[in-house]
């Protein structure tokens, strides 16, 4: 992990020439960098970062991201309050697939048109760019929502399904902006983070993120109930062969201490005859094959007494059923 950073004067000196070498070798391993507050007008050290999964470069003078272009295992992304005026194109944003957290906030983007090219990030979960003049355009929340599919959140509020399905009026509770639905994704930066802290922050944005919208999102909540009443239903057709199971598992267990020898090869035929049983019944469930399948396992008691009176018996329906 790399946590500082290495000053252009310091690393162009003759005597740090074997240590600039050393520097850009390790650069491949690096997957947490943190550079706030440091002045910076540069990520070109930052190319060669193939493995980089968080980057915080807040509170600099970035103006250009293009170099992080290689680094595309990031899942969190944190650039806030740099210079930046424009997004590199749709290439650049559909390599980073991987890319979930966004911070662009307090930044120079001006034209919501640019801002757009980030709809080719294809699993991007939360955004802010407030502060921004893009975020004073008229339409700027409606044009983003819209035109980012795997969006969830954006500046500060998880999106709510009225702005996503036109002309859609949602009581006060599942409607934007409301209270339910406010969490502050981006909170200020700690001294002394870690990459196993930023990791368990992005783990609870995430699912903060879920929880409010599983809550909060009526197409979601009947989506559940939906789910919910179709296995009920699937259920109560089965209910009946259920307890034919548990019933014949019984007295497969009696047949085994009574009147089975107590032998090993016993042992293995019962339990590959509840295997085959346990089978036959998932696949008849599946076809709607119910009926027939326990009218034709009925009589499986019945057989087994009559069979296993004799040894040769016993083992030639073993060796038959397997």
């Amino acid at each position: 992990m790399f946590h500082g950073t290495i000053t252009e004067e310091l690393t162009n000196h003759e005597e740090w020439s074997h240590y600039n070498e050393n520097v850009i070798q390790d650069h491949k391993d690096f997957v947490f960098v943190k550079f706030s507050g440091l002045h910076l007008k540069s990520m070109e050290n930052l190319q060669s970062c193939i493995s980089l999964r968080v980057c915080i470069f807040s509170n600099n003078f970035i103006t250009d991201i293009r170099p992080l272009k290689s680094c595309i295992k990031l899942v969190k992304l944190d650039l806030h309050g740099n210079q930046i005026k424009s997004l590199p194109d749709t290439k650049f944003w559909s390599g980073l697939k991987h890319l979930k957290l966004l911070y662009l906030h307090d930044n120079g983007f001006a034209k919501l048109k640019n801002v757009c090219v980030l709809s080719a990030c294809p699993s991007l979960l939360a955004l802010t760019m407030f502060d921004c003049p893009v975020s004073l355009k008229k339409g700027y929340r409606h044009v983003l929502v819209n035109s980012m599919w795997p969006l969830k959140a954006l500046d500060h509020h998880v999106i709510s399904d009225e702005e996503i399905i036109q002309n859609w009026h949602l009581p006060e509770r599942f409607r934007t902006y409301n209270c339910r639905l406010f969490f502050n994704f981006c909170p200020a930066l700690k001294k002394g983070s870690t990459y196993e802290d930023e990791i368990n922050n992005i783990k609870y944005v995430i699912s903060k993120i879920n929880e409010i919208m599983a809550h909060n999102s009526p197409v979601l909540i009947v989506q559940r109930w939906i789910r919910g009443f179709l296995v009920r239903k699937h259920l109560s057709h089965v209910s009946s062969i259920l307890f034919l199971l548990d019933y014949c598992y019984a007295h497969f267990s009696s047949l085994r201490d009574t009147c089975l020898p107590k032998c090993p090869s016993t042992d293995e035929w019962i339990k590959k005859m509840w295997c085959i049983y346990t089978m036959e019944y998932y696949s008849a469930a599946k076809q709607n094959k119910i009926i027939p399948f326990a009218i034709t396992w009925m009589d499986l008691e019945r057989i087994m007494l009559s069979e296993i009176s004799q040894q040769e018996k016993d083992n030639l329906c073993m060796t038959s059923l397997i």
